[in-house]
């Protein structure tokens, strides 16, 4: 860590610093100085993924968008399944252990997710085909979608990941809760040594916005702000 001598007049430092996000979801910044912080984030997995491909989408990478926004979609079906165990007793442990089970193979998991979803609202989540068929044309042969196509693409997966969200608002609130105080201890766990704080990202789990169109103003919003911000002298 840097010392200033005695007498030594203050330099300006910036008023912000870069840092990355780690998969655990914490955030390292390292001052000029030399000092190490770290910030967790309050979101769920599929909430920063979902506003990361907006991003791409609002600054026109269109694949980007699409591979990004169906890894959030995959990720709610995982939340799902996570929070309908712990509705069902299991701890983060058991938890943990059953998604092993499932390894990383989408089809498994994706199949957890449709039977536990018909178990717990008795009712058959919509058909995906061709949103499938759209995001695999894209991933697996190279398609370049048109901003049209990602945005009506978007969309449908938008309303998905939202009705995910309010199934969870509405009958498992505390398990939510205990969810993410779960991933606080994983952040944690990944950097134990650092002073922490906690802040929240704009959320697509937020039930106020309701439609696609609302969700990118809102982003778009969001960006002018800390755009605005970090071009302050």
């Amino acid at each position: 860590m840097e010392r200033r001598e005695k007498n030594e007049p203050l330099r300006e430092l910036p008023r912000f610093v870069s840092a990355e996000m780690r998969d655990s979801g914490a955030v390292i910044a390292t001052c000029p100085l030399g000092h190490r912080s770290l910030s967790m984030v309050q979101s769920t997995r599929h909430d920063v993924l979902f506003t990361s491909g907006t991003l791409a989408f609002l600054d026109g990478y269109y694949n980007e968008a699409v591979s990004t926004m169906a890894a959030a979609l995959e990720r709610a079906y995982e939340y799902f399944i996570r929070i309908a165990l712990r509705g069902s007793g299991l701890d983060s442990l058991g938890i943990d252990d059953f998604w092993r089970g499932l390894g990383s193979q989408s089809e498994r998991q994706f199949g957890a997710f449709l039977v536990l979803w018909r178990v717990h609202t008795k009712s058959r989540f919509p058909p995906d085909d061709d949103e499938r068929r759209f995001r695999n044309s894209i991933i697996h042969r190279g398609h370049l979608p048109s901003a049209d196509e990602t945005y009506q693409w978007a969309s449908k997966t938008f309303a998905r990941i939202k009705l995910i969200s309010a199934h969870v608002h509405v009958f498992w609130s505390k398990e939510a809760q205990d969810e993410l105080l779960a991933s606080f201890d994983r952040q944690r766990a990944d950097v134990p040594d650092l002073p922490a704080s906690s802040f929240m990202t704009v959320g697509i789990d937020d039930l106020t916005t309701t439609t696609i169109s609302a969700w990118f103003d809102l982003v778009r919003q969001q960006q002018e702000v800390f755009r605005s911000l970090v071009s302050l002298p």
